[in-house]
């Protein structure tokens, strides 16, 4: 069924992350807890004869693509593609000030949640 397949690929699935229960992650008021997500899935590499045309499922890069094609050539020499991070978004957390503990001060985190898989 679709529906297999489609859980199958590689794409974001949930990771969760309680600042309250992550040693050394106490001095993180807010969000207590953020979905950071994480890459999984099957990047195999699809053949399709009628058209003779070769691709990879989702390729992050031309050069993902040629990887994929010459990993089905030889196994051995060439590894497999990996469900990856293609894009990446930021998250502002609430926190005590380093320099004046008693201050709250807020950060942007860039690439801390991802938002797109690649293979």
């Amino acid at each position: 069924s679709s529906n297999t397949k489609k859980s199958k690929k590689c794409c974001p699935h949930s990771l969760k992350i309680n600042f309250r229960q992550l040693p050394g992650f106490d001095w993180i008021l807010e969000p207590s807890e953020i979905d950071i997500f994480m890459c999984k899935g099957d990047c195999h590499y699809a053949q399709f004869t009628s058209q003779h045309q070769h691709a990879v499922t989702n390729p992050a890069s031309n050069h993902a693509l040629f990887q994929g094609y010459l990993h089905t050539i030889n196994k051995r020499l060439v590894p497999k593609l990996c469900c990856t991070p293609s894009k990446l978004d930021s998250v502002q957390v609430v926190h005590y000030d380093q320099e004046n503990p008693a201050q709250l001060t807020t950060t942007k985190w860039e690439g801390a949640i991802v938002k797109e898989c690649a293979c």
